[in-house]
């Protein structure tokens, strides 16, 4: 089956081809070297003239090099933005993307290991698809160069991006058991709950603001409890950026679509009733909880959905115990 790669992959560079030797400063006059110059003003981590280790393992490390050959390919004409980040913000991506960097190369370790081979004739073949997609190849290749990309380029990231793929097929095609008590007690579960809820907000809010949200916020339960029509006050009172087109209603969501404190909420109080206070990152909340529906699908379709999540939970238990077999440590650059 033919696929065509996006844009921000097309970009996405070799990872284990660092722009410098490990330990040397990055090369002046490069696109790295300018990108970060610029971020060490709001982070020092990305002091040039260091190329800080970031992450060790047992086998290799991962250098700030690596980790801007990565923003430059993920955010491509956008990775000015970076500059606009706080420190902390900032920080918190260079450690999402320096452990992805890690794991990119662990699992193509354990691909290869596992005999998992991609042929240039594979390559070939995924690049006409590209030339396909984009018209004709001087198309593409024109999108490439507009992006600073070649062909070798190109080439390494397919092959990487088709190992990584064929390495995943391998891990979830591992058999996973479902019991028929598994899919009895997913009969059992609410599957979907629908909520009518008002919001206030206390995302930048100081301490004593807060106080006096949550004393608002009391209030409106108070007078919900008391009888007044739930769906006026969240008309009226709540903060939630779509409350003038639903009224406060959210009818039907699954299980891991809301923040947890909220659906703890949404799938724990009686139907009928209101919840008490609910703090979330984006302020209090209270709910009234309009209904719920158990799963009304076939036990064919119930079961494949439970072996999914089975091998997914699977795949990430390996993952979880590759990075103790590697040691892999990501470096406190806070």
């Amino acid at each position: 089956m033919k696929y065509f790669l996006s844009a921000s992959l097309i970009l996405f560079s070799l990872t284990f081809c660092g722009s410098v030797e490990p330990g040397k400063a990055l090369e002046k006059g490069t696109a790295d070297y300018e990108l970060a110059e610029k971020l060490a003003k709001i982070s020092p981590v990305f002091n040039p003239e260091e190329n800080k280790v970031v992450a060790t393992t047992n086998q290799f490390e991962v250098r700030m090099a690596d980790v801007l050959d990565k923003f430059r390919s993920n955010f491509g004409k956008q990775v000015d933005e970076l500059e606009k980040q706080q420190p902390e913000r900032l920080n918190k991506l260079v450690a999402e993307m320096t452990e992805n960097i890690a794991m990119t190369r662990i699992s193509m370790i354990e691909a290869k290991d596992a005999g998992i081979v991609v042929t240039d004739q594979d390559v070939d073949s995924l690049v006409q698809g590209q030339y396909d997609h984009y018209g004709s190849e001087e198309k593409f290749l024109n999108f490439l160069a507009t992006n600073g990309v070649t062909t070798a380029m190109l080439r390494r990231d397919i092959h990487e991006y088709e190992v990584m793929k064929r390495y995943l097929q391998r891990l979830r095609e591992k058999e996973v058991e479902v019991s028929e008590e598994e899919i009895d007690e997913a009969y059992k579960e609410d599957k979907t709950a629908t909520v009518r809820h008002i919001l206030l907000l206390t995302q930048g809010k100081s301490e004593e603001e807060k106080k006096q949200r949550y004393e608002e916020i009391q209030g409106l339960l108070e007078r919900a409890k008391a009888g007044e029509d739930f769906t006026e006050l969240a008309k009226k009172y709540s903060e939630d950026p779509g409350v003038k087109e639903n009224e406060g209603l959210y009818a039907d969501f699954p299980r891991g679509q809301m923040v947890p404190e909220f659906e703890n909420a949404a799938f724990t109080v009686p139907v009928g009733e209101f919840s008490d206070i609910v703090e979330t990152t984006y302020g209090y909340h209270i709910l009234k909880i309009i209904d719920r529906k158990k799963d009304q699908r076939s036990r064919d379709v119930v079961k494949s959905e439970i072996q999914a999540q089975k091998s997914k939970e699977a795949v990430e238990k390996i993952f979880d115990d590759l990075k103790k077999q590697y040691e892999l440590n990501l470096v406190d650059i806070s």
